[in-house]
């Protein structure tokens, strides 16, 4: 597998991007998105929480073309929008804040190296509310499955349990729900700092060549009471499978057709 950073403009090595829409042209190979600087490759640094426009025109800021967010009290965003302000633009943090909206958090000491993609839920920020990736299939050919793996990270700093759960679609309009994926905050707080839970799963799903996929992680109030904990999505790993058909080569058939003659030959 290899690494690239989702960084701020999409640069990806193993996709490209066209009016920043986040395509995948290589078959059977992973790409890993992130959010932070961490790995060689990044020229825009870590997302800062500094909102969305369309191709990230300023470093810090994700691309609206592929992601979008919906739940928060300053409304919802569209793709191809520009929302940098407010609760979409809340900056970067260690965690413990209380102010709904986006963020870019760190989950440990070292600021931008460990940066994940940050919603703090509020009353009436995010519960419910949702971040949706959209991912266009630029391979040359219909995918037949999908693989996905990415982790959630948890600060669960307040006595309240919320959620944050997967589903996918085809179409931007009708999801479906994972229910391997449902993950849920403990409801009493702890004081071991931020942790992760990974997921991965193979998914049976075509695309046609040109084809979308979106990926939506949902949160809402489950139980308890006060504040709510902070969440962070990382290291988003996906690869479109395709299924190669092998070509019969001339050598092949030749082959076969002198063992044709050579039987006809031993029936005589």
């Amino acid at each position: 597998m290899k690494r690239i950073v989702f960084g701020l403009f999409l640069l990806l090595s193993l996709s490209t991007t066209a009016h920043g829409d986040l395509l995948i042209v290589n078959p059977n190979v992973a790409t890993v998105i992130t959010f932070d600087s961490s790995v060689t490759g990044s020229n825009n640094g870590a997302f800062t929480g500094a909102g969305l426009t369309a191709g990230a025109t300023s470093t810090g800021q994700l691309d609206s073309n592929s992601w979008a967010v919906t739940g928060l009290s300053d409304g919802d965003t569209t793709f191809g929008g520009s929302f940098t302000s407010g609760d979409f633009a809340r900056g970067a943090s260690p965690g413990a804040v209380t102010t709904g909206g986006l963020y870019g958090f760190d989950r440990d000491s070292t600021a931008g190296v460990n940066r994940v993609l940050g919603i703090q839920p509020g009353g009436t920020d995010f519960a419910p509310g949702s971040v949706t990736l959209k991912i266009k299939n630029s391979t040359g050919q219909a995918v037949t499955d999908f693989d996905l793996g990415y982790d959630v990270w948890v600060l669960n700093n307040e006595p309240r349990a919320n959620s944050f759960n997967f589903s996918y679609s085809t179409d931007g309009v009708t999801f479906t729900p994972v229910g391997a994926f449902d993950f849920t905050s403990p409801l009493a707080a702890d004081p071991f700092g931020w942790t992760n839970t990974s997921f991965f799963q193979n998914f049976a799903v075509t695309i046609a060549n040109g084809g979308q996929l979106f990926l939506r992680w949902s949160g809402d109030d489950v139980s308890g009471s006060n504040n709510r904990d902070e969440f962070g999505l990382d290291d988003i790993s996906i690869a479109f499978n395709v299924i190669a058909v092998p070509e019969p080569t001339s050598l092949a058939l030749g082959a076969l057709a002198f063992a044709g003659i050579g039987l006809r030959r031993r029936r005589r």
